[in-house]
């Protein structure tokens, strides 16, 4: 089957985009996928651009799903920079940021320089409660070196949160596998 070429005025229509962009705002391309929502710079656009074109092979089996989703591609990965400077190729309303995060200070003491912060991470995209991380007695979030590291501080917890859960997915997966092909076996010997 030949491609039908869609006018991007078309294609990019705010109808068309849930095909191609989810609600948190990520394109998929076999493996990889690129959200439209993190700010990348040029070179890492242009390697994440490499990487999907690879999974991109209308050229050669000219499916209109893999032209379509080449063209979103190359428009929001290689063309547009976050956060979508082509007013034309707004994202719909539906769009929305799946992930949010809520910080809150309290316990200031000025004379010392520190505070309390809690920062709450709600994904909802995910059935997991919202993450809470809380630092208490926090020094120097008023110096710009001091903001840095405690946001750095921030994100090892989300990695380390990440790393256990993937970590538990994983045995309970395997877990039901295991009890699954056991049971099927001892059912099958029956």
């Amino acid at each position: 089957m030949a491609i039908d070429f869609i006018p991007y005025e078309e294609l990019f229509a705010h109808e068309y985009q849930l095909n191609y962009i989810s609600s948190g705002g990520n394109i998929v391309v076999g493996p990889y996928t690129y959200n439209v929502f993190v700010n990348y710079t040029a070179a890492e656009r242009q390697a994440q651009f490499q990487v999907c074109a690879k999974f991109l092979n209308w050229e050669i089996s000219e499916i209109q799903e893999e032209w379509e989703l080449c063209m979103y591609m190359y428009q929001w990965i290689i063309k547009s920079p976050s956060p979508f400077p082509y007013e034309q190729y707004t994202l719909s309303e539906e769009i929305t940021m799946a992930i949010s995060w809520g910080i809150k200070i309290s316990g200031v003491d000025l004379n010392a320089g520190r505070c309390d912060v809690s920062f709450t991470r709600t994904d909802t995209e995910s059935t997991l409660p919202p993450q809470n991380y809380s630092f208490h007695r926090t020094p120097s979030v008023a110096t710009p070196q001091g903001r840095i590291e405690l946001l750095d501080a921030v994100k090892a917890q989300v990695i380390k949160a990440d790393t256990k859960q993937t970590a538990i997915d994983e045995f309970i997966t395997d877990l039901e596998q295991a009890g699954k092909a056991n049971l099927e076996a001892w059912e099958a010997t029956r």
